[in-house]
């Protein structure tokens, strides 16, 4: 089933490709459509990531932000599983949690209860997560999990391109200092070998 949330958050996400922004803001507002456009989530958080690891971290709320960042200081928490086998994570009750038992005390602590986690891949390489909180237990369904789904492939696409956008911006200005560099020298060869009579 399509929300009209869930279609407006697709074409916001979609608008974001094009942005010449640093990739934090980017990831902000793609968590800020996230929210509006995944049902029953009251925070989200989005990491992507390169070796495994998390590199940069939006979210929108703080709770979500330190959930998020929590996990890998811990070394437990959903995101961590998602990422160990590639496919959505959830529960529905954190207080209960027995797979990541001092992540979940530490989120329930800050009044989130239920988390679902997405994997955000792209060109077959998981390049990311995208969770989303409930400040009430059991408020994720299996609409929930479609919306999360089909919010997911779209926005690690996005990402993806602009990876790569930045990788090549970056590669285009090395080269473009080398060139300046190699010119300058050749410039200078060639001014100090002229003769003058």
């Amino acid at each position: 089933m399509n929300s009209p949330d869930l279609a407006r958050g697709l074409e916001r996400l979609a608008c974001l490709v094009g942005l010449a922004e640093p990739m934090d803001e980017v990831l902000g507002r793609a968590a800020q459509y996230a929210l509006t456009a995944i049902r029953d989530c009251d925070a989200v958080s989005i990491a992507t990531l390169a070796g495994g690891r998390p590199v940069l971290v939006a979210a929108t709320d703080p709770r979500a932000r330190a959930a998020d960042i929590a996990q890998w200081e811990l070394a437990e928490g959903p995101a961590l599983a998602t990422v160990g086998h590639g496919r959505i994570t959830a529960s529905g009750a954190l207080r209960r949690e027995l797979d990541w038992p001092r992540w979940a005390s530490e989120v329930v602590d800050s009044g989130l209860h239920s988390v679902l986690v997405a994997p955000l891949v792209a060109a077959k390489t998981l390049i990311g997560t995208l969770t989303v909180f409930g400040q009430r237990e059991r408020v994720f369904d299996p609409e929930t999990v479609m919306h999360i789904q089909r919010f997911a492939r779209p926005a690690a696409v996005v990402i993806f391109n602009l990876q790569l956008i930045q990788q090549l911006q970056a590669q285009l200005t090395r080269f473009t200092d080398v060139s300046g560099q190699a010119a300058s020298a050749a410039v200078a060869v060639s001014a100090g070998s002229s003769t003058w009579t």
